[in-house]
C-alpha cells in the first residue's frame, strides 16, 4: 500500500509539472505573440500568424517588403521532439534587383580569396534558391577591405555595386548581432535570410528591416547614377 501511495504522488507531481510547462511555454508565446503584434501595429505592417502541417511561425508584410520567420519539421508531425526542426527567417523584396546576380555571404573573419571550387558550391547554391542556372560567378572587391574579411561577395560580370555598400549598409552588415544574414539579389528582387533562426525580437526585427531599407536605399542610387 505504501508503495502505492509514493506511485501515486510520483505521478500526480509528475502531471503538475507537465501542467506547468505547458502552461509557461503558452504563455510565452501569447506574450511573443502580442510584443510583435503590437511592434506591427506602431509600425503600420500587416501581421499574419500561420500555422500549417509540418511548419508555423508568422509573416510581417508593409509596402516595401514581407518578412517570414518560419519553423519546420521534416518528419510526419509538427511535434519538436518527433522530428528535425529547421528554422529560418527571410526578408524577400521585388524594389531592389539588379540585371545579374550578387551574394553577399558571412564567412569566418580574415581576408581570402575564394578558389574555383568555392565559386562552383557558391554557384550551385544560388541556382537552387534561383529559377534558373547562375554562373559566372567571380568575387567582387566592393566594399570597405573589412566587410570583406567578414562577407564573401560574388556577383556575375554585369552587376553594379557602385553605390550598394553605403555607411549604413556597411555598418548593418558589420554590426550584426548573432546569425549573420545571407543575401542574394537578382532580376527578381532580393533576399535576405537569416539561417537557423526564428527572430522574435522587435530589435533583431528592426535590425533586419533597417538593412533591407539601407539597400533599397543604395538601389536608388545606382539606378540614379544609370540616368
Amino acid at each position: 500500500m505504501e508503495d502505492i501511495g509514493i506511485s501515486l504522488i510520483v505521478i500526480v507531481f509528475t502531471g503538475v509539472l507537465i501542467g506547468v510547462i505547458f502552461y509557461l511555454v503558452n504563455l510565452k508565446r501569447k506574450t511573443t505573440e502580442k510584443v510583435i503584434r503590437d511592434l506591427a501595429a506602431q509600425k503600420g505592417w500587416e501581421y499574419e500568424p500561420f500555422k500549417e502541417t509540418l511548419s508555423w511561425g508568422y509573416r510581417l508584410r508593409s509596402p516595401q517588403w514581407i518578412l517570414e520567420s518560419v519553423t519546420e519539421t521534416t518528419g510526419n508531425s509538427a511535434e519538436l521532439n518527433q522530428n528535425n526542426a529547421a528554422q529560418f527567417t527571410r526578408l524577400s523584396t521585388s524594389l531592389f534587383h539588379i540585371p545579374g546576380h550578387l551574394l553577399i555571404n558571412p564567412h569566418a573573419a580574415g581576408s581570402r580569396l575564394l578558389n574555383a571550387m568555392q565559386l562552383e558550391l557558391a554557384q550551385r547554391a544560388a541556382s537552387f534558391f534561383s529559377s534558373g542556372v547562375i554562373d559566372n560567378l567571380e568575387e567582387i572587391h566592393s566594399g570597405s577591405s573589412n566587410l570583406r574579411e567578414h562577407y564573401s561577395i560574388l556577383g556575375q560580370p554585369d552587376c553594379d555595386t557602385s553605390s550598394l555598400f553605403s555607411p549604413q549598409v556597411e555598418n548593418g552588415l558589420l554590426n550584426w548581432k548573432g546569425e549573420r544574414p545571407w543575401i542574394r539579389i537578382g532580376k527578381d528582387g532580393m533576399q535576405i535570410e537569416i539561417r537557423n533562426k526564428n527572430i522574435q525580437k522587435p530589435e533583431e526585427i528592426g535590425e533586419l528591416v533597417n538593412l533591407a531599407d539601407s539597400l533599397i536605399a543604395s538601389s536608388k542610387k545606382i539606378k540614379q547614377n544609370k540616368k
